[in-house]
């Protein structure tokens, strides 16, 4: 199982700014990359988180 998590801070969303991110990462480039995994979940959730608004993005990776 593997896992990515991002924060955006703002009332911009920037997909495009979240996967970059995650292809800049070593570790993240990793999973995203690897052979292992079969299946994928993808998620996200607006509001609040310590008065700010934000968006949290996820990506769940599983083998099967």
């Amino acid at each position: 199982m593997g896992e990515l998590i991002a924060r955006q801070d703002g009332w911009r969303i920037d997909t495009a700014g979240v996967a970059l991110g995650w292809q800049n990462s070593p570790p993240h480039r990793s999973l995203i990359e690897s052979s292992s995994f079969r299946l994928v979940g993808v998620g996200w959730a607006r509001g609040r988180l310590g008065g700010d608004l934000s968006t949290i993005w996820t990506v769940r990776l599983a083998a099967r």
